[in-house]
């Protein structure tokens, strides 16, 4: 009986990985689990189920896709510890201010161009941070903001041969099957219809379709901002510059304190100076905080006892818990600080925020505090008060010494893989060990910085694609409409192939579309008198131009996890923006190769 029920399976795997196929879609809409349960549960199905051969069943943990999604994580990671994110962020903030028109217009051009000639995954990720920061500024949901950031980064990479890995994938196998090999540009008359007509049906559609109110974890957004009084010594030579993201709260420069409404009028753009004897009161990110302690040119917080000579000091977040008896006292008033060696470095809360001074703050439960001192010192304080103490702070300093070679290597890794030296993973390996070695970043930042919900989705979904593939559903599926197709004229036979393309691409890896469909286009050219060209163009775009799925192409996955999308947000808009991009790219098609 399980050698008939063995051989029943092996003679329709192709009906049972369709059947696997469509109980994921079906888990996907309706949303009653995370959506990377549902992949891993349809890859596990298809191991149950040996739709994969054994001795091929960890190909797809071998694929370059999480791999180089993993290395641009930890890439991008480089870029948040050295500044350059923040920097990028202020930047596009300070053009939010001349209005939020010119701000998008010049983040959509950045996309685009970028896109056309750098993995658009990289793009995104890069992006990503900068596009939250913006929708702050701009105080739009970011789940109004990220789909189409993904967007319109698939729309860039159609405009060059080597905007993405999907074109360069079928260009090469058609190279195989005999046709001439395309150049970098051949594309780009039919790429500039599609973004041309894209952008404003994007921003149409994007108007009535995309996810309308608050972000489910807006709070999370917003990092607490940490209370803080920094001052230099009168005998200073000169005055030291803030970061341009510290807000300055008041200013004392002359034994007399200014709020900002009252002090002299500056630059807009001019960064605050502390001059030799002045003290500042500001608000600043725990990053910017723990770089101007580690920069060590202002003198900053409260201490009234300091450690032993030669002590190594630590920085621990604490937080007041309602028992505490400093509630209601003022900070320069804290216990803690009398009663041991440590140093207050800046008070945060959610909400109404404390001020104008740290030392006149009066302290409410619930309050971050930043403590500074002796191991033992903490030790002891953590033992004996009703402080709740995290000794592994959330965030790190920045390492904007080290922001030259992270932009620099991110670059040469990019710039690599474009011009075809190394692959990506490659490429992103070997800039990590450089980040590294410059001190960039550390090991544990790098980890820190991976998403196992995404790498984990894309592996799933790689698994069932590779299943759909070696039982033949795919070809099944594509075979199925060749008839279909030769019944068609010309130019409809050219919109039949794209929206195949395009439908698979939703539930199958692109790389594996490219290399199914491609090789039986061609064949089909001859059959129905098309330029086969034109067709392997028309599976290029299907391929790329994936807009309806979180899973169909791995720009959508990075933003679908980071705007807390539902899978039905990616269908309402993308389904449209699927049928009407691809009737753009046909009719551009026929235009330019004559159909």
């Amino acid at each position: 009986m399980l050698d008939g029920l063995a051989n029943w399976m092996a003679a329709n795997d192709a009906v049972i990985a369709l059947v696997i196929l469509f109980a994921m879609v079906v888990s996907f809409a309706l949303e009653r689990v995370p959506p990377v349960t549902t992949a891993v549960v349809a890859a596990a199905a298809c191991f149950a189920f040996g739709l994969i051969p054994q001795e091929e069943a960890l190909l797809p943990f071998s694929n370059s896709a999480p791999i180089s999604i993993a290395a641009l994580f930890m890439l991008t990671a480089a870029l948040q510890r050295t500044g350059v994110l923040d920097r990028m962020a202020q930047m596009v903030i300070s053009a939010a201010a001349s209005g939020s028109w010119v701000s998008l217009v010049l983040m959509t051009l950045m996309v685009l161009l970028a896109s056309a000639f750098i993995n658009n995954t990289a793009v995104v990720l890069v992006l990503i941070p900068v596009v939250i920061a913006l929708s702050e500024t701009l105080k739009i949901s970011k789940r109004r903001m990220l789909i189409p950031l993904s967007y319109l980064s698939i729309m860039g990479g159609t405009l060059t041969l080597i905007g993405t890995s999907t074109n360069l994938i079928v260009a090469g196998v058609a190279t195989r099957a005999g046709l001439e090999p395309f150049t970098i540009f051949e594309i780009s008359g039919v790429g500039l219809s599609v973004v041309t007509a894209g952008i404003p049906i994007l921003m149409l559609l994007g108007y009535f379709l995309l996810p309308k109110g608050g972000d489910p974890d807006r709070k999370a957004d917003k990092p607490l901002l940490f209370l803080t009084d920094l001052s230099l010594p009168a005998a200073a030579e000169a005055g030291v510059a803030l970061p341009r993201s510290a807000a300055v709260v008041r200013h004392t420069r002359t034994g007399k304190p200014e709020t900002p409404e009252t002090a002299p009028p500056e630059r807009k753009d001019a960064a605050e100076v502390i001059g030799p004897g002045e003290r500042l009161s500001v608000r600043l990110t725990l990053p910017e905080l723990l770089t101007i302690i580690e920069q060590d040119k202002f003198a900053s917080g409260i201490a009234r006892r300091s450690p032993g000579e030669g002590e190594e000091t630590i920085r621990v977040q604490a937080i007041l818990s309602p028992n505490d008896p400093n509630i209601g006292r003022r900070a320069d008033q804290l216990s803690y600080l009398s009663a041991r060696p440590v140093r207050l470095r800046g008070v945060a809360r959610y909400g109404n925020q404390p001020g104008p001074e740290l030392a006149s703050t009066r302290l409410r439960t619930g309050d971050h505090l930043l403590l500074e001192g002796a191991e033992r010192a903490i030790d002891a304080l953590a033992a004996t008060s009703p402080l709740i103490i995290t000794r592994d702070l959330p965030e790190k300093p920045f390492r904007r010494e080290s922001a030259g070679f992270a932009i620099a290597i991110i670059a040469a890794v990019i710039a690599a893989a474009a011009t075809g030296l190394v692959s990506l993973p490659v490429a992103g390996i070997i800039g990590l060990g450089a980040m590294l070695v410059l001190g960039c970043l550390t090991m544990e930042d790098a980890w820190r910085a991976l998403d196992p919900s995404v790498l984990g989705l894309i592996v799933a979904m790689l698994i069932v694609g590779s299943a759909l593939q070696t039982t033949g559903a795919v070809d099944l599926i594509v075979n199925t409409a060749v008839p279909f197709f030769m019944q068609l004229s010309p130019f409809w036979a050219l919109v039949a192939i794209y929206a195949l393309t395009s439908l698979l691409t939703e539930i199958v890896t692109n790389a594996a579309v490219a290399v199914v469909v491609t090789p039986i286009v061609i064949s089909l050219a001859a059959l129905i008198g098309i330029d086969p060209r034109a067709l392997v163009v028309a599976v290029m775009f299907g391929a790329s131009a994936s807009f309806a799925s979180p899973v169909g192409y791995q720009t959508n996955t990075l933003v679908y996890a980071a705007g807390n999308y539902r899978f039905s947000d990616f269908l309402k808009i993308g389904v449209p923006m699927n049928i009407i991009i691809g009737l753009i790219s046909c009719m551009a098609i026929s235009y330019f190769y004559g159909v």
